[in-house]
């Protein structure tokens, strides 16, 4: 079922030098209510609806897509620099394009441009084995003790900085 995930994961954020492989490697753990989104002037999202979405960074229009891998569709709700997911159920993923946003976790912000190596202290075992081939760090989410069928993919560029961030659950 992970593996299904990481593959429906890495095809939803576009974080596509990301090829499946046998290669499970341990990573940190970070309770769901330990992540935010925040914009450049510290407005929130905390994964909620698109109307918790909207009432955070504003009012735009969805854009209906077919959902290639799951069937179906989902609304993508596309800011500067982010764009949310949502699927019948609800949220489904989020990622981070550009500095104009960023990912709180538990309580340290982590931006595009950043350098990995901010990661390093918080999430040691996640830096430890990150897929320094295809310049990527996991970190899996859980809530309480369970760990969810969700993710965050953080990619980064050869200098070591952050490219893209992607926050996912597999809702199938």
């Amino acid at each position: 079922m992970i593996t299904h995930f990481l593959i429906l994961l890495l095809s939803l954020t576009g974080l596509n030098n990301f090829h499946y492989q046998e290669d499970y490697r341990e990573s940190d753990t970070i309770d769901i209510s330990h992540i935010v989104i925040a914009n450049k002037w510290d407005k929130t999202y905390k994964f909620g609806s698109a109307t918790d979405l909207q009432k955070a960074f504003g009012y735009i229009k969805a854009k209906r897509k077919v959902d290639e891998i799951l069937g179906g569709f989902y609304d993508n709700y596309t800011y500067r620099g982010l764009d949310v997911y949502f699927d019948k159920d609800g949220w489904e993923g989020t990622t981070i394009k550009n500095s104009e946003y960023k990912i709180v976790l538990n309580g340290h912000a982590y931006m595009v441009g950043n350098p990995i190596s901010k990661l390093k202290a918080q999430f040691p075992t996640s830096y430890k084995n990150r897929y320094v081939d295809r310049k990527l760090i996991l970190l899996f989410i859980c809530s309480g003790k369970v760990i969810m069928d969700a993710t965050i993919s953080i990619a980064y560029n050869t200098k070591g900085l952050i490219t893209e961030i992607g926050v996912n659950l597999d809702n199938s």
